[in-house]
């Protein structure tokens, strides 16, 4: 995307997973969460509502660092004025989505809306940590 989407709304699989408490993270109901959400199953859920999105596959939640990706998303309808309607929203289009959502169509939607590491070429490279000045 051309827009810069630093300053979008961050929304992470975790809100929308059924094994999460509400202390862990889930912000919905538990009805209306399922289970094991990815990515990919938000991308097509914003796809379908219409709300400008953009995929950050190698991005993490800080409670927990190992699942993978977050979705940015930019509040620009009139029908959506936060956040929390945004979540409630998708909540309510995830169980379609997730039941007629095959494996093999996961990918494809990262692939066609944003730029990941592995598609743009790029490699991580891990930092090495610098040791100070021997004595």
């Amino acid at each position: 995307m051309s827009e810069d989407c630093s300053r979008w709304n961050c929304l992470y699989p975790l809100y929308f997973d059924k094994a999460r408490s509400l202390a862990d993270g889930r912000r919905v109901k538990k009805e209306e969460a399922i289970e094991k959400p990815t990515v990919q199953h938000l991308a097509f859920a914003c796809e379908s509502l219409g709300v400008p999105f953009s995929v950050e596959a190698m991005k993490r939640h800080p409670r927990d660092p190992l699942l993978m990706g977050r979705v940015r998303v930019h509040l620009t309808d009139a029908n959506i004025c936060n956040t929390r309607v945004l979540i409630r929203q998708i909540a309510s289009c995830l169980p379609e989505i997730a039941s007629k959502m095959p494996s093999k169509d996961l990918k494809e939607v990262q692939g066609r809306n944003s730029p990941s590491a592995e598609s743009s070429g790029v490699t991580l490279v891990p930092r090495i940590k610098k040791r100070g000045k021997k004595k």
